[in-house]
């Protein structure tokens, strides 16, 4: 079926998943010589393409017709058709002499260092594709030509069959032919590889799943009636989307990730999102948000956001006074990391919204390197712009290094005495408590601004003790606010007392 043809290195390759050490025999008696017919020959065509099909590689197919005459031809009828590492001629040659109308698979997997390839020579592969017509399409390790002169359009034929299809076509760019659907496809994955999926989606009525890796345009656009799960993965260096419309009525599952650095991707200045997915169950959105300030005396950098459904404990937990619904926590990593622009100052936290498809989140996670910085004018400036939480985690990092002599964290000193609308707040938790004065200042403010709060945990940093570190005020805190019920853990998480 396949001509011999390849470079020794394919030639190696191929010989690694094809070929499979013999197994070791164990029984010590003699082989007999084989006598009379060849039965295994005798079989009929369609369990000896079953059996031929099991081998899951064309190439070790093929050579089966070194057995016997018998076997000679089957190949051609294969119902699936598996070439790993295939070199480009002999792939030529395969998909040509294949008969079968109906592939139940087509896995084409390329070696990178054959590449890269005309758009041309892929569209031929992707036609050689659509007459096979596969119930699941698998093209791999593809590298289009994209230098002056050679095009980077691949045409995608329409496939009626394929339920499944994944491309991995790096750098590529499908166009669609004026007409045709492809009316059985529910699932679709696509790698480092452009499609127009406005034009695209409207033709796949049955589409359940899309996943998408490797985004390389500003604009993502997924409006689907059937559509129920999106990944959609942009992480790459480079890469920058500032543009996201998602209509999808019956959408349960989503997963976007954004930004591989928050200077790479600036944030809600430069984004626009529209969402329509009102029967989300599973939402998993992250991006590096990218926004930093110095107005509280040292400069504070807000560098990545994640947006995801709470899990089921937690779920159960916050609906038990509300009708049941989907619970959504926001999580926020703050630290002193970099500058991120010069005029994002103004900005410090206040797009949150914008880039996020959830706003009325119930549960705000924060996490903050402090490198022994005064936190509470910062914290509570965030706390004001999420008054609606109704749990709050705080996990703090503090190294082993104190202030500067005259540091100016601790600005403006005012905070101590601001009144943050907390009204639905009911739980707060805390990691990585040390018991230092503006800390103790910190949960007389929440204390006094979270007017329905019923429960705070105290987990302490690891090598403080309690006892030492501000125990005797947080016992004043807590007795003058006798409805809320206090506890403090040391770093084993042994509750050590509570108010």
């Amino acid at each position: 079926m396949a001509p011999p043809a390849g470079c020794l290195k394919c030639r190696r390759d191929q010989q690694g998943c094809c070929f499979k050490r013999p197994r070791r025999r164990t029984s010590t008696r003699p082989r007999r010589a084989p006598k009379g017919v060849d039965r295994l020959s005798a079989l009929p065509d369609d369990l000896l393409l079953e059996v031929l099909a099991r081998l899951r590689c064309a190439r070790a197919a093929a050579h089966t017709s070194l057995l016997a005459r018998r076997w000679r031809g089957l190949c051609a009828n294969l119902p699936q058709l598996t070439f790993h590492a295939a070199c480009p001629d002999t792939l030529d040659a395969a998909l040509a002499m294949s008969a079968h109308p109906s592939l139940s698979l087509l896995h084409i997997s390329v070696p990178f260092h054959h590449g890269p390839f005309q758009s041309a020579r892929i569209s031929s592969w992707m036609r050689a594709a659509a007459r096979l017509a596969p119930a699941e399409l698998v093209i791999k390790n593809v590298i289009i030509r994209r230098d002056i002169g050679f095009g980077w359009e691949v045409q995608l034929p329409t496939f009626h069959r394929a339920t499944s299809i994944a491309l991995e076509v790096f750098g590529a760019h499908f166009v669609l032919p004026p007409a045709g659907d492809l009316p059985a496809l529910e699932s679709l994955f696509l790698e480092s590889c452009h499609v127009d999926l406005g034009d695209l989606l409207p033709r796949c009525p049955h589409l359940r799943k899309l996943q998408i890796t490797g985004w390389d345009h500003e604009l993502l656009k997924v409006h689907s009636p059937s559509l129920e799960e999106l990944d959609v993965d942009v992480r790459f260096q480079g890469l920058m989307i500032r543009h996201v419309d998602i209509v999808a009525p019956v959408l349960k599952k989503l997963r976007f990730a954004s930004g591989s650095r928050p200077w790479r991707w600036s944030g809600a200045k430069e984004f626009t999102l529209s969402y329509s997915a009102p029967m989300v169950e599973d939402l998993n959105w992250r991006c590096a948000y990218g926004s930093d300030t110095d107005r509280f005396g040292v400069r504070w950098c807000l560098f990545n956001l994640t947006l995801k459904t709470a899990n089921p404990l937690a779920q159960m937990h916050l609906q038990r006074q509300q009708r049941p619904h989907v619970v959504h926590s926001l999580s926020m990593s703050i630290g002193q990391r970099f500058s991120v622009s010069e005029d994002e100052d103004k900005y410090f936290g206040q797009q949150i919204s914008k880039i996020i498809p959830v706003t009325n989140f119930q549960v705000l996670k924060l996490r903050i390197e402090t490198k022994g910085h005064v936190y509470g004018a910062m914290m509570l400036h965030l706390l004001g712009m999420c008054s609606f939480i109704r749990r709050l985690r705080l996990k703090l990092y503090q190294e082993a290094c104190t202030c500067r002599e005259k540091c100016p964290c601790d600005h403006p000193s005012n905070w101590r005495n601001q009144n943050v609308s907390l009204t639905d707040l009911k739980e707060i938790e805390i990691h990585g408590f040390k018991g230092k004065r503006h800390e103790v200042d910190l949960l007389k403010v929440l204390f006094r601004s979270a007017t329905m709060l019923e429960r705070t945990d105290i987990y302490f940093a690891n090598m403080v003790s309690p006892s030492n570190n501000g125990l005797e005020e947080i016992y004043a805190i807590a007795n003058a606010y006798p409805s809320i019920k206090c506890n403090i853990y040391q770093v084993s998480a042994e509750c050590v007392s509570y108010a």
